[in-house]
């Protein structure tokens, strides 16, 4: 794999960083990001499955191993297969709490009780990952897990990574508040933990 070397800013309309690191393929980058939003996942056959669940070509048996080994030499891949978000230029780890108002989200109801079929917090959830799919947000904000909280103030809790704190700004103010059902957020930035360490590139 050759050296990554992002030193010189694109011309034009600047891209994500997952997609301005010319070095590597679109094979590598859907791999990454299934790695990213599922890290249970611990072998290619495993990989594999979990690609032909999403909107693409399927992947081969033998494209899937390639690529991972690939990506380990290079230097994106830690051991276990954790993504190095440094690496890939995600460096930057935020905690979003969201407060919901239950009433506010559309979910089909039972008619007799009025008591809604499916989780609202569940439902929101996913159309929170559903956000981060679409322009603008897409490969900008990285979505590592949404959690519902019991016995916070919270209802959701949303771990997201971003190259920028101004895409975390732009995500919550007109991505987060723009959802029907969120009431609320609060945002802050993890310094360290103790699986990443320092999150974020010290000066």
């Amino acid at each position: 794999m050759k050296t990554r070397n992002n030193q010189h800013p694109p011309k034009g309309r600047p891209k994500p960083p997952l997609e301005n690191d010319a070095i590597l393929s679109d094979n590598e980058r859907r791999i990454l990001k299934q790695l990213i939003e599922k890290p249970g996942l611990t072998s290619y056959k495993d990989i594999q499955r979990s690609l032909a669940e999403q909107p693409g070509e399927k992947m081969p048996y033998e494209t899937v191993r390639d690529n991972v080994d690939r990506l380990e030499e290079g230097g994106y891949l830690e051991k276990g297969w954790t993504v190095d978000f440094r690496k890939i230029g995600y460096q930057t780890l935020y905690r979003i709490d969201v407060m919901i108002e239950p009433s506010a989200i559309k979910v089909d109801r039972d008619e007799r009780s009025n008591i809604p079929v499916k989780n609202p917090q569940q439902v929101l959830a996913v159309e929170i990952l559903h956000l981060v799919e679409k322009e603008p947000f897409k490969n900008w904000v990285l979505i590592e897990n949404i959690e519902i909280l019991l016995g916070d103030p919270a209802d959701l809790c949303i771990t997201a990574r971003v190259a920028h704190h101004r895409h975390v700004f732009s995500f919550v103010t007109h991505g987060l508040r723009s959802l029907p059902g969120i009431r609320q957020t609060s945002t802050c930035q993890i310094a360290w933990s103790v699986r990443y360490g320092v999150t974020e590139d010290e000066e």
